[in-house]
């Protein structure tokens, strides 16, 4: 059956079934089978394939309909308008000095590029996920990769760009932060095409990012008084969220995944890895942050005492578990719907804090203090005052 593609066509190709059969009667009982396998082989993909949309179909409007509806609990939302990417300048170019080794990055940097970059595949591949084998994937696991490969892999992110900047803009930090690794000529390309529309979405973000609506209603019944924070500890019933709500709370608020990089350590040494934070003899220990200061933490008994008291009992040496940054993120909110009926995010209780702190600054005088836990939060004070809501009071 040499020929047995070129037949096949040949044959689904006449005009009538009955033809069809006179046909097939001419050929051996191999060709036959075979052309019937092939047969139903067609009919199953289109089959999976109309399922396929169908499902797609279905999830999409499901996912739609629980972003609604977390949408309507959330307390502050942002209400900034689209970046415009007609206005982008992409003749503008910046110069690089020789790019750093990706070995320099952290671990928790290097799961944000691959998660960012495993979140836009499929969006520009019919759904279908990126291969764990892809060469820039190997990239960030340190693996040897091939930079022509990984160059063809990604081109649609260069072809796309227009489109990502306008309809996936949050990921223009992480592939900007990413491909900006890269100095060959070759893959120069794609930090080139990304970065005009990555610094037009950092000034945009800048501009607009206090572009909030606010229920004030339910940010009122956000309180920082110990008391309070403990009586609302209580409604919760695992360790581990017990654990992280008062840890968000009693001390100025740090960025959530500092926290979930923290790993308990067995003796001081371990602390000097800066490839994590770690908790070790009542303090918290960061050395993973934005601003790449770092940062030790006294955290109050009241937590010490729930996490000595349970340590024996934890699944992992993380301190909250190990788990990725989404899931850490969308556990805090689960937490604040519990205690408070809205879904406040991380972002929302660091912003809530920076005006409580500078609202505590205003009556009491205590510029020390504002200073203090500015600082403890991982940020300038500039970047503080940025964080501070507008026209609302904070308990």
């Amino acid at each position: 059956m040499d020929n047995f593609e070129e037949e096949f066509v040949r044959i689904k190709g006449l005009a009538n079934s009955t033809m069809m059969a006179k046909e097939l009667q001419k050929k051996s009982y191999e060709f036959r089978e075979a052309y019937n396998k092939k047969g139903k082989k067609i009919r199953n993909d289109k089959y999976r394939e109309h399922s396929r949309d169908i499902n797609n179909a279905k999830r999409n409007a499901k996912r739609k309909e629980m972003r609604q509806a977390q949408a309507e609990k959330k307390p502050i939302t942002h209400i900034a308008p689209p970046l415009n990417v007609e206005e982008v300048d992409t003749t503008i170019k910046r110069e690089y000095k020789i790019a750093g080794k990706i070995n320099e990055l952290t671990e928790s940097s290097n799961k944000a590029y691959a998660d960012a970059i495993k979140a836009l595949y499929p969006k520009y591949h019919n759904d279908k996920p990126m291969p764990e084998d892809a060469e820039i994937l190997k990239y960030l696991r340190y693996e040897k990769h091939n930079p022509t490969k990984l160059y063809k892999q990604n081109e649609y992110i260069i072809k796309n760009i227009k489109d990502i900047a306008e309809n996936y803009t949050s990921k223009l930090p992480q592939l900007y932060g990413l491909f900006s690794h890269y100095n060959t000529k070759k893959l120069k390309q794609f930090r080139e095409a990304i970065y005009p529309y990555s610094l037009a979405y950092n000034k945009h973000y800048q501009e607009h990012r206090n572009d909030l609506q606010v229920k004030k209603e339910e940010v009122s019944k956000i309180s920082f008084a110990k008391e309070d924070i403990l009586a609302n500890a209580e409604k919760l019933e695992f360790i581990h969220q017990k654990i992280l709500y008062m840890l968000m709370f009693m001390i100025p608020t740090k960025r959530i995944n500092e926290y979930g990089n923290t790993l308990i350590a067995n003796n001081e040494e371990e602390i000097n890895n800066a490839e994590h934070n770690w908790y070790y003899n009542n303090k918290i220990y960061i050395n993973n942050t934005k601003n790449k200061h770092k940062i030790v933490l006294d955290i109050p008994d009241e937590i010490t005492s729930i996490i000595n008291e349970n340590i024996s009992e934890f699944s992992t040496k993380y301190l909250l578990n190990k788990v990725s940054q989404s899931t850490l993120s969308t556990t805090f909110s689960n937490i604040m719907e519990k205690v408070y009926g809205s879904r406040f995010t991380a972002t929302n209780i660091r912003k809530l804090y920076a005006t409580y702190n500078l609202k505590q600054a205003g009556e009491t005088g205590n510029i020390i203090q504002l200073l203090k836990n500015q600082n403890q939060m991982g940020h300038s004070i500039s970047e503080h005052l940025n964080y501070v809501i507008p026209n609302i009071s904070s308990n």
